[in-house]
């Protein structure tokens, strides 16, 4: 066997280069698996002696190999408090009533026992640890356990441990959480726990108490190997609970139910962490018929499917969320924030909708949509706010877009040609053009934009190679990254290093260190935080120049010389 510091360094720098190629974590509950686990835990010390109670013999001092097996015993009121039943088999026993204060149920087996009314407060539950073969838990399994008014206050439901690697790895923890999965948690008290870790997943959890319950977290881990997790509790029984105002980052609610359950100003927003990871809280299918999420942060939440029949999501945060085929009828979503959300097959008419917003054929529109591939096919868009809305890949055959609000709009593989655009729009190969557009890494190679009002447009990343830009108009636009040479600029323009430069463009952070920009008309211009180090610009038009933050040609910044580089070039 080898030692552990070298077995586990060498598996670590594996780990660590898988987890520097991909930086984003979906939902889970653990997330962490660096070894093989292996559920050996320290063996208890040895009591006095073996005890009896109604015909079962509780194992003193037990271990993995020896330990009590009372599968289906009759212990209902017995007095267990402080017992170490350590990796216990207790499948199907009779524990309602038992006073299991302090006790260690680590490793133990209390699939569907009966523990209505049991007292496992203070009780060990869950273990983590680092041995020589690698990290592992040892975990209670309440699996189909019935725990009706159990009192689990203060009991370790989840648990990390956190080993340091030295130089280059640094601190590493690995968690896991007790296993409940199906267990009937109907009244329990669960005030304060720690449910980060724990399966949770299809268990009755109506009435029970979750005041101050913690249902997602990050232990001390180097940032590239996050030792994250949230709550399990999909296809969980909620109904009716009072979650108000509690942090459910990244909890796995799908199908779990909802109804009539009060979510007002809970975060239901992603757990993130380190190197911009994330787990999602997942929604989906679930049920949340009359549920009160009057303020809650929904933001990036998958709620796919989901039933929000009565709910009230006044003023909540859906930023980003995804409600594809998610039930509306009689929702109230006045005041929601809806930027950035994905719909499409929506069942129903919500009561109320925030202002500019409108739901025509199962799709929410309004400023900022992701209407990505949404069939809009003869939509009347007029006098509508699509501000910075994604409309790549829609179908727009035959929609009035004429009167509709289009800044910032992103495009790109649109079908179809719309009946109406607004003044000054273009549909070119798939792409809305016009002043505002959103042209992100847009393929215009070729294109013929003689005459085009650009305005305020972003053509960040684009492929201009042999584009006809001819008489367009081009203040205010953003670039850098443009590839390709086009065939025709506008009077006064050029590309330089990937910028489009002339009068009035928008070259806030571009970087243009030592080139010749001498004689340009940059009237107007732009230049927050841009590098022009070097850059020649002998006789350059510089009248109503924006400086900010701008490094000038002699390396100066001119926030330092009354916000200007006039002098120091």
């Amino acid at each position: 066997m080898k030692p552990f510091g070298q077995w586990s360094r060498d598996a670590l720098a594996g780990r660590l280069r898988r987890a520097r190629r991909s930086r984003t974590i979906t939902g889970t509950v653990v997330i962490t698996v660096l070894f093989a686990v292996t559920a050996v835990a320290a063996t208890a010390s040895p009591a006095a002696a073996d005890t009896t109670i109604n015909g079962c013999t509780i194992v003193a001092g037990p271990t993995p190999t020896h330990f009590t097996q009372c599968p289906g015993a009759n212990l209902a009121g017995a007095n267990l408090s402080g017992v170490d039943l350590a990796f216990a088999n207790l499948f199907g026993a009779d524990l309602s009533f038992a006073n299991l204060f302090g006790a260690n149920l680590l490793g133990a087996n209390l699939s569907n026992a009966v523990l209505r009314r049991a007292n496992l407060s203070s009780s060990s539950l869950v273990a983590c640890f680092f041995q020589l073969t690698g990290p592992a838990c040892t975990t209670a399994n309440f699996t189909g356990a019935d725990m009706t008014r159990a009192n689990l206050t203060s009991a370790l439901t989840t648990s990390c441990a956190t080993i340091d690697f030295g130089d280059g790895i640094g601190e590493v923890s690995f968690c896991g959480g007790v296993a409940m999965s199906h267990a009937r948690l109907v009244g329990a008290n669960l005030t304060g726990a720690d449910l980060s870790f724990a399966d949770l997943s299809n268990a009755d959890l109506i009435g029970a108490s979750l005041t101050k319950s913690r249902f997602g977290e990050c232990a001390p881990s180097s940032p590239d190997i996050p030792a994250c997790g949230t709550a399990n509790l999909d296809g969980a029984d909620l109904t009716g609970l009072n979650l108000s105002g509690l942090h459910l980052n990244g909890v796995q609610l799908t199908g779990a139910d909802l109804s009539r359950t009060n979510l007002a100003g809970a975060d239901l927003s992603p757990l993130e962490f380190l190197v911009a990871g994330i787990i999602s809280t997942n929604l989906s299918g679930a049920d949340l018929d009359h549920a009160v999420l009057r303020g809650a942060n929904l933001s990036g939440a998958a709620i796919t499917g989901a039933n929000l029949r009565r709910a009230i999501l006044t003023g909540a945060d859906l930023s980003g969320a995804t409600l594809t085929g998610a039930h509306l009828n009689d929702a109230r979503l006045g005041g929601a924030k809806l930027s950035g959300v994905t719909s499409g097959g929506i069942r129903g008419t919500p009561k109320t909708l925030p202002a500019g917003w409108i739901l025509v054929d199962g799709n929410l529109i309004g400023p900022g949509a992701n209407l990505t591939g949404a069939n809009l096919a003869r939509v009347d868009f007029t006098g509508i706010d699509l501000t910075d809305a994604t409309l790549t890949g829609a179908n727009l055959i035959g929609a009035n877009l004429g009167g509709a609000k289009l800044t910032g709009v992103t495009s790109g593989a649109i079908t179809g040609t719309p009946s109406a655009l607004p003044s000054g729009w273009i549909l070119v190969k798939g792409y809305l053009i016009g002043p505002g557009a959103n042209l992100t890494g847009a393929n215009l190679s070729g294109d013929n934009l003689t005459g085009v009002n650009l305005t305020n447009a972003n053509l960040y990343g684009v492929n201009l190679t042999g584009t006809k830009l001819t008489g367009a108009t081009l203040t205010g636009v953003s670039s850098g990254g443009i590839s390709g040479t086009p065939a025709a600029l506008p009077s006064g323009w050029l590309l330089v290093r990937g910028f489009l430069v002339g009068p009035g463009a928008n070259l806030t952070m571009a970087y243009l260190a030592g080139e010749n920009l001498s004689g340009l008309d940059l009237a107007g211009a732009n230049m927050t935080e841009a590098n022009l180090q070097n850059a020649n610009l002998t006789g350059a038009n510089l009248t109503g120049v924006t400086w900010s933050d701008t490094i000038c040609p002699d390396g100066s910044n001119s926030t330092n010389d009354h916000f200007t580089c006039v002098n120091n070039l």
